[in-house]
């Protein structure tokens, strides 16, 4: 694929790799704690200090663990699309399709952004919409149904009714998210003053959790925000 035949290059949104560093990071730290706690026992809080190590290790490995995967998903995905295949690369997989032997474009109004199913010669390419920016989400959706034929394309008209961009649809979701950014930020700042008082470090954890989503639907929201201006402007 060269450079002149690209229509469009996509990796992962940011929010996957500021993820995978948060989990990576946060339960590294907070495993290592708890089964160093656990093992020393110096208050003799646990019965069994051994099930203790054994169950906070394998608990903290598997979330860590999760974050080593979402780093390698966020450093490696990539999806390009150029006049004449589609290629989509993750951590253990890739796939190439030539754009004449796709067979059918399915819409989908599932996942939370909608997808794209490619099928073609017994094998099927899931683009799933949720993984890009909104930006990016509207140019692959452009792309993609202008460049194959209306006829070998099922469920446009049912996914356009649920995702097509509209004033009111446009500020019902910037209200809901800004609903929410409220509601993690209250209960960040909840947590945190449980921790603070002594109730216990997980209540520190959950606040920093509540944070991260507080911040995560902030970026959202500005995100739709300059969508939408983006888009009155070419208007």
């Amino acid at each position: 694929m060269t450079d002149d035949a690209t229509l469009i290059r996509c990796c992962l949104r940011p929010t996957y790799r500021i993820l995978g560093w948060v989990c990576t990071v946060l339960f590294a730290v907070v495993g290592i704690a708890s089964v160093w706690a656990a093992y020393w026992n110096t208050d003799n809080s646990f019965a069994r200090p051994l099930v203790a190590v054994i169950l906070f290790g394998l608990l903290y490995s598997f979330f860590v663990s999760l974050g080593f995967w979402l780093l390698a998903l966020s450093y490696r995905y990539r999806l390009v699309i150029d006049r004449d295949v589609v290629y989509q690369r993750g951590v253990l997989r890739e796939q190439t399709m030539a754009l004449k032997s796709i067979e059918q474009v399915t819409w989908r109004r599932r996942p939370a952004n909608g997808s794209v199913w490619l099928t073609g010669r017994g094998d099927v390419l899931k683009i799933d919409f949720q993984n890009f920016t909104v930006q990016q989400r509207d140019q692959l959706v452009r792309i993609l149904h202008e460049m194959l034929a209306s006829d070998q394309q099922a469920g446009w008209d049912a996914y356009c009714e649920k995702f097509a961009e509209t004033p009111d649809r446009h500020a019902r979701s910037r209200r809901y998210r800004r609903r929410m950014v409220w509601l993690f930020g209250i209960h960040s700042i909840v947590f945190t003053a449980f921790g603070i008082g002594g109730f216990g470090g997980q209540f520190v954890v959950v606040a920093i959790v509540n944070a991260l989503m507080a911040v995560y639907l902030y970026h959202g929201l500005q995100s739709t925000a300059v969508a939408a201006s983006d888009d009155l402007m070419e208007r």
